[in-house]
């Protein structure tokens, strides 16, 4: 009967896998963004318009969308020049709350601002979460995503993270074999927050 649970949950937890090609593509593409997103951190002073640094902290609330859950985070963010670096740590509320699994993850998240105008910013982002959930065995996952980061506001702020990428997934199957699995990911989140 546990075997059978098993191989049921992992059906269930592995049901977004793509096929092989689709997975060689995306990794392709995820390398060319972060070589092209590097190569335009490093020649960031070409495009700045203006010399301003910005060294500003901020702590925010966020839901993210993802295809995993709908998780509740919380974020710290320090602004440096035009980057962004983000920690986020939180859970996912579907299964921590109604399923009775907790599911915490942690983000990281580096943004370039390539737009700054007033209260409005602009840019590419990448960013890499890890999660872990334990149902019958435990489960890892990790995400990879490409895409942007906008915020509207100065002390009190409007900030929405947008990204697409890979998602990898480790388990155990019913014979105690570790299985890694990959599936295309999505995150859509949006947040509120205070400067500090």
């Amino acid at each position: 009967m546990k075997k059978c649970n098993n191989k049921l949950q992992n059906e269930r937890l592995t049901q977004f896998l793509i096929p092989e090609i689709k997975l060689k593509f995306l990794r392709r593409y995820l390398s060319i963004s972060v070589i092209l997103f590097s190569f335009f951190l490093s020649s960031q002073t070409t495009f700045q318009q203006k010399n301003t640094i910005y060294k500003t902290a901020s702590i925010s609330s966020k839901i993210s969308f993802q295809l995993l859950d709908l998780f509740y985070l919380k974020s710290f963010d320090i602004e440096y020049k035009r980057l962004n670096y983000s920690v986020s740590l939180g859970a996912g509320i579907n299964r921590t709350i109604y399923q009775k699994h907790f599911f915490p993850q942690i983000q990281f998240g580096l943004a370039y601002m390539a737009i700054e105008k007033q209260k409005f910013y602009l840019g590419p982002e990448i960013n890499l979460s890890f999660s872990t959930v334990k149902v019958i065995d435990q489960h890892y996952f990790g995400c990879l995503g490409i895409g942007y980061f906008l915020r509207y506001g100065n002390k009190w702020f409007f900030s929405n993270r947008t990204n697409f990428g890979i998602l990898n997934e480790k388990f155990k199957n019913s014979e105690s074999k570790t299985v890694s699995a990959s599936a295309f990911n999505y995150q859509f989140s949006i947040g509120f927050g205070y400067a500090l």
